[in-house]
């Protein structure tokens, strides 16, 4: 054999265990890197709360959670029932915070077929003390026979940040909903099958 063959031969048969080497230096790397991240994120904290809610708030948090705020607001949905053209209802939220929380803004947002018989669409509080239900009403008039979604939210300053909570009200109930969402997936079946 020529010593040009034997030379390529020693390089190819080498080839593999340079490229299991380059692959094992870039997941060393990658694994540093994602290691440094994670003490990094553990090292922040909001800057918002006081030390004592922060340290009870953040006991709750796992790195897969969405953060949740202090605050919440829900819709009182079992009063209501399905609402029908022409029909009147009364809706009730309520909001409530997990600390002391000051400037709590509430405020509704209604689609076009819904009217506001009373009440008010926005509401505030200086003060929320923890744990302390507040509520809010409107009476409302559906002007459609379809799905309406009217949302509430419930803001407030936490530190720099402002953090909220939202819930939604559907006009239909949640089985009209979900039957007609499984029609609608079978008539695009047989559309799509013819």
């Amino acid at each position: 054999m020529s010593e040009k063959y034997k030379s390529l031969n020693s390089k190819l048969k080498n080839k593999p265990l340079i490229i299991v080497t380059l692959i094992a230096f870039a997941l060393v790397v990658f694994l540093a890197q994602i290691s440094i991240s994670l003490k990094d994120m553990g090292a922040r904290e909001p800057a918002s709360l006081n030390s004592n809610a922060k340290l009870k708030y953040l006991n709750k948090l796992t790195v897969h959670q969405k953060i949740k705020p202090p605050i919440s607001i829900t819709i009182e949905k079992d009063i209501i029932g399905r609402v029908f053209a022409g029909d009147e209802f009364e809706i009730v939220a309520n909001v409530i915070s997990e600390i002391d929380t000051e400037n709590v803004k509430v405020e509704w947002s209604l689609p076009t077929f819904v009217e506001v018989v009373s009440g008010e669409t926005y509401h505030s509080f200086q003060y929320l003390k923890k744990g302390e239900p507040k509520q809010v009403r409107l009476t409302l008039k559906s002007h459609s026979e379809e799905n309406q979604q009217i949302h509430i939210t419930a803001s407030a300053p936490y530190g720099k940040q402002i953090l909220s909570s939202v819930d939604q009200f559907n006009t239909l109930l949640e089985q009209d909903l979900k039957e007609a969402k499984a029609a609608l997936v079978e008539r695009n079946r047989n559309y799509i099958g013819q």
